[in-house]
């Protein structure tokens, strides 16, 4: 169980150290001393930062999360060699190509630099945190090995993808007057001009990211977690080619425009064998967070300063 105790001070602790080295003899001289300076890691209008100068800053921001990152790959380190499990650079590799895949990259198809550095600067992952993730990444799938999805499990994901959805296009707006308009204009289009009007609105007031692309959904399931139920009751009820009335969310006001629906249809052969390899590392990925909250809940961290102590204790 992970128990977080602060035991001294950073000034007693320092005392404490001072004392010690007091007590023994000293191991360099004056000269050496002085010769071995900390090094920079700024400088500010001419002027030297040491470390030290914004350590409880840095604790206070990051500090929880870089111990928590530190005390996971411990303790997976740890567990593969137990195990006698060697993450070699090809494990490591392997994961940078499954997030390849998930970005939409084929297998041989290497990461474009770009697309990495704009993923990586939206996560916060410098090279070195970055790799350390590839890494532990790979150390966890080691650990919790091959995994399979349950028949129901398939059977769910196979109705969610190849059964009925609704080609549709969505507004959305804080301005419950701009959504009234919005459904107003449609109605007032001919039936061809509908979407296209429909899309116009959207791509200038809407605030959805579909709002590019006119605010189009191609594949729209009922019940989709990602958007309140009031939608899919409104799609329900509103017939292809025509407008839903204007829903009142807490996300804002919305018009949906159904242009079309996408029948059921049988997968093939090769579209279901990648649904279940999708699926495999879905439910592969759920057990290897789960593994990994349970070996941090089994770590006892000690923490000795303040500032990271405070960062620690208000983020868990």
């Amino acid at each position: 169980m992970t128990r977080t105790i602060l035991l001294v001070s950073p000034m007693l602790l320092s005392a404490l150290l001072l004392n010690a080295c007091a007590s023994s003899p000293p191991r360099t001289t004056p000269q050496q001393h002085s010769s071995d300076a900390i090094t920079p890691i700024a400088l500010i209008n001419g002027r030297a930062i040491s470390p030290e100068a914004i350590g409880t800053g840095v604790y206070e921001l990051a500090g929880a999360e870089a111990l928590r990152e530190y005390a996971l790959d411990r303790a997976l380190h740890e567990r593969c060699s137990q195990r006698g499990i060697v993450i070699g650079a090809d494990r490591v590799k392997a994961e940078r190509d499954l997030l390849g895949q998930s970005l939409g990259f084929a297998d041989e198809q290497p990461l474009p630099p770009q697309v990495l550095d704009d993923l990586r600067a939206q996560r916060g992952l410098g090279p070195e945190r970055f790799e350390r993730l590839l890494r532990r990444n790979a150390m966890l799938r080691a650990l919790v090995g091959p995994v399979e999805p349950s028949e129901l499990q398939i059977d769910l994901e196979t109705a969610i993808v190849f059964g009925v959805s609704f080609r549709v296009r969505l507004f959305v707006s804080d301005d419950a007057q701009a959504a009234h308009e919005t459904r107003t204009v449609v109605e007032n289009a001919t039936s061809g001009a509908r979407p296209w009007v429909f899309a116009e609105r959207c791509a200038e007031y809407s605030r959805l990211p579909s709002a590019d692309r006119g605010g189009l959904i191609p594949r729209f399931r009922l019940n989709s977690p990602e958007y309140p139920s009031a939608v899919s009751e409104a799609i329900r009820s509103t017939q292809p080619g025509e407008c839903s009335g204007v829903i009142s969310t807490e996300s804002g006001y919305l018009v949906v425009y159904v242009e079309g629906i996408n029948p059921k249809r049988e997968p093939s052969k090769e579209e279901q064998r990648q649904l279940i390899d999708r699926l495999r590392q879905s439910v592969q990925r759920e057990q290897m967070q789960r593994y990994a909250q349970q070996i941090l809940a089994e770590q006892e961290i000690i923490v000795t300063d303040r500032s990271l102590n405070w960062a620690w204790s208000s983020q868990r």
